[in-house]
């Protein structure tokens, strides 16, 4: 019986590629999760990017001759289930998703940040990994400012509710 630590751990460039499809899936969820347009396209972009990302990531695996990867991981499907459940959950709460993103956002920064720590990443692609590590770190940015604007507009409308409550003993 093979455990996790017995199967080969992936290539860096297959890591990555992995962390596009992880990308690109919960992008896409989101995408679908919410009911702002201008954010569905904002959503569906980086669902976009993911893809060419992968599209880029799989020249160099075909240069080495390694198949590539392109199952999400365990890590990612279980980012995305979280994004699926507390999208049922909060009916397309726009805040509890874009939170979402941030955190799958910052899991890719991190796993471009191992992947090029070591000298896993061959030559020939790294000019191309870094650029994608920029864009990601980009699109982590992103994120997080769109999620504290959605913060700062669901706390307003918390306090709202808060001050139209009559005080105690005055019904």
């Amino acid at each position: 019986m093979n455990t996790p630590s017995d199967e080969a751990k992936p290539s860096a460039l297959n890591y990555l590629l992995q962390t596009c499809v992880d990308g690109q899936d919960g992008y896409q969820l989101a995408s679908d999760s919410v009911k702002d347009s201008e954010l569905k396209t904002t959503l569906a972009s980086y669902a976009a990017q993911r893809v060419r990302f992968g599209q880029e990531l799989k020249v160099f695996l075909d240069d080495i001759a390694e198949p590539p990867l392109e199952e999400p991981t365990l890590t990612g499907a279980l980012h995305n289930g979280w994004i699926n459940l507390k999208a049922i959950i909060k009916d397309g709460d726009e805040l509890a998703i874009l939170q979402e993103c941030v955190r799958g956002e910052t899991s890719a920064v991190e796993r471009y940040r191992d992947a090029m720590s070591g000298n896993d990443v061959p030559q020939t692609a790294q000019s191309v990994v870094q650029r994608q590590a920029r864009e990601i770190m980009d699109a982590h940015d992103q994120m997080e400012l769109l999620s504290q604007r959605a913060q700062e507009r669901v706390e307003p409308a918390e306090s709202a509710l808060v001050e139209d409550d009559p005080p105690p003993g005055n019904t």
